[in-house]
């Protein structure tokens, strides 16, 4: 029995020892730079952060879907009809979805990409009462506007509506 305690005693003597030595890991260099190599890093940079607003540059990012968002966000209720049987009328290389904004009928031309709708917003004459090589009498004022790859048509004459398509979209295409 003293022989186990003796083993017993001379391993815990080692382990001890062992324990309060520094053992030096072999440094292995495999391409990586040393610390003397690597610039220190400084943690007191100052890092400007940049601010996304809704109002950003939407030319790459305006969609039916965002734009929807946008007006639901500014307490609008917006629903897509149910159309009748049949295709919308276009004057453009696109055809409308239409929706309805607190009542108020929209139509909203979405294409592949920006260009394409920047070709056909070039057709809308200044009072919108031609389009391409038709002419049209509208009910109401003509409100056209373009955004990223969306053109919108609003006829109507609610203030209210128009001024907030225009924060949402720029200024009318039309007068």
């Amino acid at each position: 029995m003293s022989k186990n305690w003796s083993l017993i005693l001379f391993f815990s003597v080692i382990l001890v020892a062992c324990n309060n030595q520094t053992i030096k890991k072999p440094e292995i260099n495999l391409g990586n730079p040393t610390s003397e190599e690597t610039p220190a890093r400084n943690d007191d940079v100052d890092v400007d952060i940049i601010e996304v607003e809704d109002s950003m540059d939407l030319e790459n990012v305006l969609d039916t879907e965002r734009f929807i968002h946008l007006l639901e966000a500014k307490g609008y209720m917006v629903i897509k009809p149910k159309l009748e049987n049949g295709t919308p009328h276009t004057f453009f290389s696109v055809y409308p979805t239409s929706y309805e904004v607190d009542q108020k009928g929209i139509g909203i031309f979405e294409y592949k990409n920006e260009e394409d709708a920047k070709k056909d917003s070039k057709t809308i004459s200044k009072d919108g009462g031609i389009i391409g090589n038709t002419i049209i009498d509208w009910i109401d004022k003509p409100n056209f506007y373009l955004k990223g790859k969306i053109i919108v048509s609003y006829i109507g004459s609610d203030s209210k509506l128009q001024k907030d398509l225009d924060g949402i979209l720029g200024t009318s295409i039309t007068n």
